[in-house]
């Protein structure tokens, strides 16, 4: 009876969390619900992780999404990765690489900042920006060179691609090349005021990824920005992988 009474009450939290909605959590109530639909409706089974930090966006999956495949996260910042492996120890289907994507193999300077796990890119914060950030050498791979062996180990059939690495997607993007028919959807951050030296436009980058075949399902404010937008979430599937509710 006892072990009952927990399972109800594990259940009803978990219900509480999915639907009482925090401030903080106010501006991703779009990202959540989405996720949770086109997740379900194109059946993804391994969602690629990439710039995954300490592993919010994986935490939203698995507590707001309903998602429970498997995620493979890729961090290259050692700090931040420390603080990811802690995250995902306890998860069999989650885990992490330290080090980052990019279109081709090798090493890159990441701008760090310090105390402070978010902002750190391989491109330079541009000149309106005075924030501090140190340089650290960290290891670079391509999603290409990686996706086999993930594939032949994890046995996932429909993966998705999530890519939210400050200015650097579509890099991250190109070094996937040979699997982009692979994935049955991505979501990328598009800057409409981009805050690194050399991030691409967002037109760029959209019309890039429809390129490779993917269609937009949405575009979500990625922060509380206001009054004036300045990132947003691209959410994109390959059409004839969707699967209409019902359709099974």
């Amino acid at each position: 009876m006892h072990s009952s009474v927990k399972r109800v009450a594990h259940g009803l939290h978990s219900l509480a969390q999915r639907f009482l909605v925090q401030d903080w959590r106010v501006h991703r109530l779009q990202e959540e619900r989405h996720l949770a639909r086109l997740l379900r409706d194109l059946r993804v089974d391994c969602v690629f992780d990439v710039g995954a930090n300490v592993g919010m966006y994986a935490k939203m999956l698995r507590e707001y999404c309903g998602y429970t495949g498997y995620i493979v996260s890729f961090e290259p910042t050692p700090a931040t990765f420390d603080r990811l492996v802690k995250n995902c120890s306890a998860d069999r289907k989650w885990r992490g690489f330290n080090c980052g994507l990019g279109a081709t193999s090798g090493t890159l300077t990441l701008h760090d900042n310090p105390g402070n796990s978010e902002g750190n890119s391989f491109l330079a914060w541009n000149s309106t920006s005075d924030r501090p950030t140190d340089s650290i050498e960290v290891e670079v791979k391509t999603l290409s060179s990686l996706f086999p062996a993930l594939q032949a180990e994890l046995g996932f059939r429909r993966p998705f691609l999530k890519m939210d690495t400050q200015g650097f997607d579509l890099q991250v993007f190109e070094g996937a090349s040979e699997f982009h028919a692979a994935f049955v959807g991505l979501q990328s951050e598009l800057a409409l005021s981009p805050f690194y030296d050399g991030a691409p436009d967002w037109n760029e980058s959209l019309s890039r990824y429809r390129e490779a075949g993917f269609a937009l399902s949405a575009l979500i404010a990625n922060n509380a920005f206001y009054p004036e937008i300045q990132e947003v979430d691209c959410v994109m599937l390959r059409p004839a992988c969707f699967e209409r509710p019902g359709a099974r």
